[in-house]
């Protein structure tokens, strides 16, 4: 039996060495990553104070308006730039003026002339109930 499990033994240690030595074939899976980039980041500021705001979806931008409108209601100075958008300070400065008393209304237009370059200025007169939203390029 001696005889049988020195042999059995040392052909076992052979073969693992045999086994580490040789190369290894290196298979790499392609594997796919989601990547989460930002749509846009919005800078803004609330009487004077800077802040921005990482924006992944049209839900999250919508949301931050009615935020900064809540903000503007409580008689807040609010301003909205799209931070990607370029400015062209060389440029004469271009000037438009919105006013209504539906919130929806101007927070849409405040996005959609941010969205396009301008800094957007929000304002509420309390006696006139009136949300005046003011681009400027």
């Amino acid at each position: 039996m001696k005889k049988f499990i020195i042999p059995a033994i040392f052909l076992a240690m052979l073969s693992l060495t045999a086994v580490s030595c040789q190369k290894e074939n290196i298979v790499e899976t392609a594997t796919q990553s989601a990547e989460n980039s930002a749509t846009r980041i919005i800078r803004y500021t609330v009487n004077g104070t800077a802040y921005r705001q990482v924006i992944y979806s049209d839900e999250d931008l919508d949301a931050l308006m009615l935020t900064l409108f809540a903000l503007a209601r409580e008689g807040y100075t609010v301003r909205v730039m799209d931070e990607n958008r370029s400015i062209n300070e060389n440029c004469a400065k271009e000037t438009i003026t919105f006013t209504t008393k539906d919130k929806q209304a101007a927070a849409s237009w405040a996005v959609e002339k941010a969205i396009e370059g301008y800094e957007v200025t929000i304002t509420f007169n309390e006696q006139t109930k009136e949300y005046t939203c003011t681009a400027v390029k």
